[in-house]
């Protein structure tokens, strides 16, 4: 992009990141750093278990981690995997779940389901 003369176009993929909570995984699958993508999703993980080992909490996790999945494409296939991949570098056994969010729901009903 930058030999092509999109400098721009880089800067708006490129320019800022997922701000705190989940304010871009709930947004477009797109290949910038502020949105849903793969990257993004391994970058969430590793945060939440890094945080967990560095404040001794991974304790909390004794019974391991549950990844689900929306019905977003790759969610089931690649970006629970990925997920999962941050915990059990820690250790924590991962679980998944065997439902599957294919409806748009609030977040706190999908604890429900």
């Amino acid at each position: 992009m930058v030999a092509s003369g999109q400098v721009h176009e880089l800067e708006a993929c490129l320019g800022k990141r997922i701000g705190f909570g989940t304010a871009g995984h709930r947004g477009l699958m797109l290949p910038e750093f502020a949105k849903f993508n793969s990257l993004t999703v391994i970058q969430t993980s590793q945060g939440i278990a890094s945080y967990a080992a560095r404040s001794n909490l991974l304790s909390v996790f004794s019974g391991g981690v549950i990844i689900g999945s929306d019905g977003r494409h790759n969610s089931e296939n690649i970006y629970a995997g990925l997920a999962g991949n941050a915990f059990r570098k820690m250790g924590v056994k991962v679980l998944r779940s065997k439902v599957r969010l294919r409806d748009s729901v609030l977040s706190p009903l999908a604890a429900r389901r």
